[in-house]
């Protein structure tokens, strides 16, 4: 008995090791890179708060902003996070906090849209907070965004006039390969009915090259490919 009970103690020790901290009604990360990537998955703003361990005012606004009701209500449709501004400096230097606490808001994108610094009461911070949410739009996925459709206009010029592909076509219909030689003077092609080798022209193009069933001929700084 005396193991099964200690089990269920230890079992449990590691489970609250595991969770994410809660503190006065509020689910914080103390991760800021975790909470931007949870942020845009869930579409939610951010909301980090900058403290430090010896910080009086950091601990009043732990007691009594967060302990409101409204504040932790509104704080569910927020990914809050908490940075120990002793210990993670980077972070202070980045957002640029000269003093501690300081709230700052964040986009689902990660770009700051509201800073406060100092202490604030929750009614201070309440119609902040719900400010934040109202300016920040859901971003769309990019699945369900509808393809735009071709204008009637657009779908007329493009039976009327020709692309760069059909141009490119029209060149290579000038051109007719239909056999390749190999003799005394090397390899030769018939082109338009004319035999000519590397260096020859043919109705306004010369032949670059002659390789295997292929030809390249150069019209007027434009590469063809003839294959056989």
């Amino acid at each position: 008995m005396k193991k099964i009970t200690f089990m269920l103690i230890l079992i449990g020790a590691i489970g609250l090791f595991f969770m994410e901290p809660v503190y006065a009604g509020i689910l914080w990360k103390y991760d800021l890179y975790s909470a931007k990537r949870a942020a845009k998955q869930a579409t939610k703003p951010v909301m980090i708060d900058f403290y430090t361990d010896w910080c009086g005012w950091c601990t009043k606004l732990d007691n009594e902003t967060y302990d409101n009701s409204q504040v932790q209500n509104l704080a569910r449709k927020f990914i809050c996070v908490k940075i120990d501004g002793d210990k993670q400096k980077n972070l202070v230097r980045q957002y640029r906090v000269t003093g501690y606490p300081a709230i700052f808001f964040l986009d689902n994108n990660g770009n700051v849209v509201k800073k406060i610094p100092g202490f604030v009461d929750a009614n201070t911070l309440t119609p902040i907070m719900k400010s934040v949410l109202k300016s920040i739009k859901p971003s769309v996925p990019v699945k369900s965004r509808s393809k735009k459709k071709p204008s009637v206009l657009n779908t007329i010029m493009k039976r009327i006039m020709p692309s760069k592909t059909d141009s490119k076509s029209a060149k290579t219909e000038r051109f007719t390969l239909s056999g390749i030689l190999e003799g005394k003077r090397g390899k030769q092609a018939i082109i338009n009915d004319n035999v000519v080798g590397v260096g020859g022209t043919v109705d306004g193009a010369t032949v670059d090259s002659i390789s295997g069933n292929s030809v390249i001929l150069n019209c007027k700084g434009r590469k063809i490919r003839l294959d056989l």
